[in-house]
């Protein structure tokens, strides 16, 4: 799994030719029909960078879950339903209060949302408490991974 990050970061890495190819297919549209069809939709660089950030963040956090989940099984396949499973749970956290109601708790399960942190990071809005939070949950689970993988090592 080395590179983890990296790779989401290759994979996402057409994403950047986005505002290019955006501009393009307007102007193709004017070329074809002589006016704006309105097919492409307007953005702002804060929304493009905002969800590119996001992802990065979440993508680095899911990765270190999927680590941790290999690293608690020998099998791939035990491994893979605990990651999706784990990170199906994360990402739909913030349904939980809509689904039961709002309660003392909701609170905890809006902040550890993934899809609202996305909401809020496409539309431009860029904070500082979901930067903290997804870097912390990927050190926080890299190293209780390093810790099982240790405690393996050293029991044999």
């Amino acid at each position: 799994m080395a590179g983890g990050p990296g790779k989401i970061l290759l994979l996402w890495l057409p994403m950047l030719l986005y505002p290019t190819l955006a501009d393009w297919s307007n102007l193709i549209v004017q070329w074809i029909y002589g006016y704006d069809a309105g097919m492409v939709l307007p953005y702002r660089l804060a929304d493009w960078a905002g969800a590119y950030a996001i992802l990065l963040l979440i993508g680095a956090w899911f990765t270190a879950i999927g680590i941790f989940a290999s690293s608690m099984t020998g099998s791939q396949i035990i491994s893979g339903i605990i990651t999706i499973g784990l990170l199906v749970l994360i990402f739909f956290m913030g349904l939980i209060p809509v689904v039961w109601g709002e309660f003392p708790a909701a609170g905890i399960f809006h902040y550890m949302s993934c899809s609202e942190h996305l909401d809020r990071f496409s539309a431009g809005l860029v904070d500082t408490r979901p930067v903290v939070f997804y870097l912390t949950m990927t050190v926080l689970t890299l190293a209780v991974t390093i810790r099982i993988i240790d405690h393996r090592r050293w029991k044999h």
